[in-house]
């Protein structure tokens, strides 16, 4: 990988031919609350057709959305490291450190601590240990059969 060094200067410069000055304008005067918070949504592979409408869920509580999915495609992931879960998980992690919010999302009526470990897969179960060792030992929990409803479990 070779490095390319650019200054600031040279950027807006760039930026200033590209884009509309009320754009450049709302980029000066962003500040770093302003940036949404993110959440990492955990589920079980088999809902990964849901994976739109658990981005559509997140983004209507004004948050960014990331899962492992979309970040780092499950197919090219899976093929990368030729199914060896450690490696993947170690990706996922990495995803996971960054984040503000875990949420585990499920079609399951998870309420209590014990299902959350009883029932899912061991993915998931292993991003909630390592969310509880290193970050937040709060967990939220959003049915899919009820998405309005977030529950927290610690």
């Amino acid at each position: 990988m070779k490095n390319v060094v650019l200054t600031l200067v040279e950027v807006r410069s760039e930026l200033t031919k590209r884009l509309a000055k009320n754009y450049l304008i709302t980029l000066d005067n962003l500040q770093p609350a302003d940036i949404p918070k993110v959440v990492y949504t955990s589920f079980d592979g088999d809902l990964l057709s849901y994976s739109e409408i658990m981005k559509q869920l997140v983004l209507r509580r004004n948050l960014t959305p990331l899962n492992p999915e979309s970040a780092l495609g499950t197919y090219l992931v899976v093929n990368h490291y030729k199914g060896n879960k450690a490696e993947i998980i170690r990706d996922c992690i990495a995803l996971l450190s960054r984040c503000d919010y875990f949420w585990v999302v499920s079609n399951l009526n998870i309420t209590k601590p014990e299902n959350l470990i009883t029932r899912l897969p061991e993915g998931v179960v292993i991003e909630a240990m390592y969310w509880m060792k290193y970050i937040n030992q709060k967990i939220s929990v959003l049915n899919l059969n009820d998405s309005r409803r977030l529950t927290s479990i610690t």
